[in-house]
């Protein structure tokens, strides 16, 4: 896994801020550890409703 544990640890906050019981998954360049580059790549399964997520939504969670 290439993050860092500060990109972890800050993940895994904004998201269990939002859902205690989300699962998170990483995937793509950034969950092999021999791949270069790459952004961070996230499946949240949640059952919480967030504000500007699903069909009335973007679909598009922003960290900024």
């Amino acid at each position: 896994m290439r993050i860092t544990e500060a990109e972890h640890q800050a993940i895994r906050q904004a998201i269990t801020e939002a859902d205690p019981e989300a699962n998170i998954y990483l995937f793509g360049s950034r969950a092999n550890d021999d791949a270069r580059g790459g952004d961070i790549d996230l499946l949240i399964i949640s059952s919480a409703k967030v504000a500007g997520c699903g069909p009335q939504g973007s679909g598009i969670w922003s960290a900024a």
